[in-house]
This record gives C-alpha cells, sequence and structure tokens, in this order.
C-alpha cells in the first residue's frame, strides 16, 4: 500500500520556463516508509522530475494527506533519496488543504 504526499511550489517566476512551476504535486511512498526520510525523498524526486531555472523564486513545503507539513532533518543529503518516492503529478489541492 502507498502514502500520498505533496509538494506546494508557491513563488513568482522570474524565468518564463517556470511559469507553470506553482501548484501541488503529488507523491507516493510505501506505507512505513520511515518518517524521519519521507520530506527528502519526495523532495528529491520532485527536483529530479520538474526542472526549475531559478529556484530562488520559489518556496517548497511537504504536506502529508491530512494537511501536516513534513519537515526535512537538518543535514540531509540533497538527492540521496531521488528514486524512492514514485511521482504522481500536479494536482488540485486535496480537500484536507482547505481551511476548516
Amino acid at each position: 500500500m502507498q502514502t500520498l504526499y505533496y509538494v506546494i511550489a508557491e513563488g513568482e517566476a522570474s524565468e518564463p520556463d517556470d511559469n507553470e512551476v506553482p501548484g501541488i504535486y503529488a507523491f507516493s511512498l510505501p506505507e512505513g516508509y520511515p518518517a524521519e526520510h519521507r520530506a527528502s525523498a519526495v523532495l528529491d524526486t520532485f527536483h529530479t522530475k520538474i526542472g526549475i531555472d531559478c529556484l530562488d523564486d520559489f518556496t517548497f513545503t511537504v504536506k502529508d494527506g491530512d494537511g501536516n507539513v513534513i519537515e526535512e532533518p537538518d543535514g540531509a543529503d540533497s538527492y540521496a533519496r531521488s528514486d524512492e518516492a514514485d511521482f504522481i503529478g500536479k494536482v488540485e489541492a486535496p480537500a484536507a488543504f482547505s481551511p476548516a
């Protein structure tokens, strides 16, 4: 069984090729995947699948399916887990992300 996670990319693109970057992207990880590596796996996979010319234009937040923010641990090695999450694609905001 898989568990869904999301990357929320927010910001204003300064490069024309980045105009489509802002949005919500869905990923899945195997159920039971170690909690301390979830954000890294999702972010690493995001950055290998979505090319971005100017990273400084954007902020990236990882959330679980309930809308809880998942933090990447300090000192995480970039791209060490880039093949561990399954990329689903750009999606509409899940209901859990809406204000109550």
